[in-house]
């Protein structure tokens, strides 16, 4: 079996000289190559992070438009508020308590409603009394009329007029005629001797309505009934003055 000697250190005598032992080449050195160095590309410079500043404008335009909005809507409200009619109260309630136990409750409104009142049954006329018959004749009733005038604007007018206020009293004229010669006083001529009052109450009648209108005129009666050839039956001429 082999001994072994203990190793013993080295002496001091046979550590070189420096502490550290130089190398011919740097460290990095030794790692590059031999040949021509390539360049080496120029990097971007990172971007600027977005300024404070323009985040604070654009913050601040952004509440100045919305409180512009606001304050236009608040100022429309209130003056649709103040232009619009005022509504009428809703009326209070009114509890109805009723006084029998178990009746029903009116419905609302049915004080304040009441129904048209009925007219009364228009009253029949007593069965005794005859029915109402025609008016009693005058002389006048069936007469024909005409009316004679003199061709003047003037009394075109006036004819017009008794014509119309003798139709207005039921009386029955025939025509209107125009002469070519005047008479100084109005006058009526029958024809047939039965025709004699109702030529006497037309004369009174015109004579009245003539002092109502024009002043006044008597108007006479005239007996034609020898004239021939004699006109229809119940026929009576008017001849005004002028």
């Amino acid at each position: 079996m082999t001994s072994r000697r203990p190793l013993s250190p080295p002496k001091a005598a046979d550590w070189p000289d420096e502490e550290f032992p130089r190398f011919k080449r740097p460290v990095g050195a030794a790692a590059q190559p031999s040949g021509p160095a390539e360049p080496t590309p120029a990097r971007r410079p990172p971007p600027a992070p977005p300024r404070r500043a323009g985040r604070f404008a654009l913050g601040f335009l952004a509440g100045f438009l919305l409180a512009g909005i606001g304050l236009g809507f608040a100022t429309y409200v209130l003056i649709v508020d103040v232009l619009s009619p005022a509504r009428p109260a809703a009326p209070d309630a009114v509890v109805i308590e009723p006084e029998i136990l178990g009746a029903p409750l009116p419905l609302g409104g049915e004080e304040a409603y009441a129904p048209p009142p009925v007219p009364p049954a228009a009253e029949a006329p007593p069965p005794d009394l005859p029915p109402p018959g025609p008016a009693d004749p005058t002389p006048l009733s069936g007469a024909r009329l005409f009316v004679h005038h003199y061709a003047t604007p003037p009394l075109a007018t006036v004819a017009a007029d008794v014509v119309g206020a003798l139709r207005s009293e039921g009386l029955t004229v025939i025509d209107t005629r125009t002469v070519r010669s005047s008479v100084s006083s109005g006058n009526v001529r029958y024809f047939f001797p039965e025709d004699r009052d109702a030529a006497a109450s037309l004369a009174e009648r015109l004579g009245g309505l003539y002092g109502e209108r024009f002043g006044g005129q008597d108007f006479r009666v005239i007996d034609f009934t020898h004239y021939d050839p004699k006109p229809r039956e119940r026929t009576i001429e008017i001849w005004l003055p002028g």
